[in-house]
């Protein structure tokens, strides 16, 4: 994972994607859970911060309560966790491209 982990570093430039969206999506889905590990890569907090949001819909203040710690911590966990999810979608499609090239 540490090559992951180098990979995902926020970049400044973005590759110009030429694929329709869906077949980007499932590319993303499918290629043996990609998502699922990058998840793993984010501290537990922000994994149970980034559920709690997309899966369960709670709010900054239900997440802060069941996680016991202040709404401005949820805040930072969930900048941080989607920060990386992002960082990993670039490098995913950077490398889609160029494997397409």
């Amino acid at each position: 994972m540490a090559g992951l982990a180098q990979r995902i570093a926020p970049r400044t430039k973005r590759a110009s994607v030429t694929q329709p969206m869906s077949e980007v999506s499932d590319a993303l889905a499918s290629d043996g859970g990609f998502l699922a590990r990058v998840v793993e890569l984010l501290s537990p907090h922000e994994r149970q911060a980034l559920r709690m949001r997309h899966r369960d819909g709670l709010s900054d203040g239900a997440i802060a309560a069941r996680l016991e710690v202040p709404v401005d911590s949820v805040r930072t966990m969930l900048a941080r966790a989607e920060s990386t999810l992002r960082a990993a979608q670039r490098a995913f499609l950077d490398a889609l491209v160029e494997s397409r090239r």
